[in-house]
């Protein structure tokens, strides 16, 4: 997992296809109320979220096998578990969602506005927990990157 500013991805060294998309996000228009899918680039794609955060004991442990997810919070603060996806058990993965449901512990770190974080697949991830300091309602956008661009050339 890469967790850090949204101001600081200019350190990284991401595929022209993944920095334009990050880049697209500073212009593009997204509809939070309701929730629109934005389709971009080389089967990238935005998911907008708006969402009341909730105790741990009532968010699931999560991991993808398909895309990388990249969280961009907007607005709020949520606590955002993580755990490498080998140290937990899993329950089926659900292809057709590309949702693996996991148990176990989860580190939790706070999650502010301007922040970013990358979710690859042997990240398993649990957002939107209620902590000290955090928001009733969080709105963010999820970036999905198809694991095969990530992987290419490209």
């Amino acid at each position: 997992m890469i967790f850090d500013a949204v101001e600081n991805l200019s350190w990284y060294s991401l595929k022209k296809p993944v920095r334009d998309a990050l880049a697209s996000l500073k212009t593009l228009k997204v509809s939070f109320d309701p929730a629109q899918r934005v389709d971009l680039t080389d089967g990238i794609f935005i998911l907008p979220q708006r969402y009341r955060v909730k105790p741990m004991e009532e968010r699931a442990i999560e991991a993808h096998q398909k895309y990388i997810d990249v969280h961009v919070m907007v607005d709020g603060v949520e606590g955002v578990g993580y755990a490498p996806r080998a140290q937990l058990a899993s329950h089926g993965y659900d292809a057709a969602h590309d949702m693996e449901r996991l148990t176990g512990e989860v580190a939790v770190v706070p999650f502010r506005a301007g922040q970013c974080a990358f979710m690859f697949p042997e990240d398993a991830h649990m957002t939107g927990i209620q902590i000290p300091g955090s928001s009733d309602v969080v709105t963010k956008l999820v970036v999905k990157i198809p694991i095969s661009l990530w992987k290419s050339q490209k």
